[in-house]
Parts: structure tokens; sequence; C-alpha cells
């Protein structure tokens, strides 16, 4: 199975911050944000990143983060607007 940009998956944490509420080993959701495979957008623009990405969320859909590091493509738009307003860039 695969799973794009904007879409909700469940991860498990591998690397976490030290004094965190989120521990490696835990089983989260999260709504991917960046992937290194290409999209081809309805205009015609083909995006891709350098890497994969995505934003925790609780199961409300809530971000458990306070920032978002990077560009957010505009796909994630339709998903969640408080990812956008956390973003640095939307591209």
């Amino acid at each position: 199975m695969s799973a794009g940009i904007g879409e909700k998956i469940v991860v498990s944490v591998r690397h976490a911050a030290p004094n965190t509420k989120i521990k490696e080993g835990q089983t989260v959701r999260a709504i991917i944000i960046r992937t290194k495979k290409e999209k081809r957008r309805k205009d015609g623009f083909v995006i891709k990143f350098f890497d994969n990405s995505v934003v925790l969320i609780d199961n409300n859909g809530e971000i458990i983060g306070t920032r978002v590091f990077g560009v957010i493509p505009r796909e994630i738009r339709a998903s969640n607007m408080k990812i956008i307003s956390l973003a640095e860039e939307v591209s």
C-alpha cells in the first residue's frame, strides 16, 4: 500500500527528542506533508521533495507539535489549515 501528500496514516516513532511526550516506539497518527515520490498537479506541475516528512496528530486530529519546519505543499490546505499556519513556507 502507498499513501500520498495530505493523507492520514499510523506510524511508529523511530527517534524522539528527549523530554517530550512522544517516546520512541510509540504508535501515533500522522499526516504526510512531503514525499520523495513526485506528484503531478492538475495544472501540469510536478512536485517532489528531498525527504519524506509527516506531522504528528492526536486522535482528535489536532497537531501535537508547535512548529513545522520546511516547505509545505498547497495540497495540505484541504486536509488541515493549522499545519499551513505553522509552516515556514507554502509552495
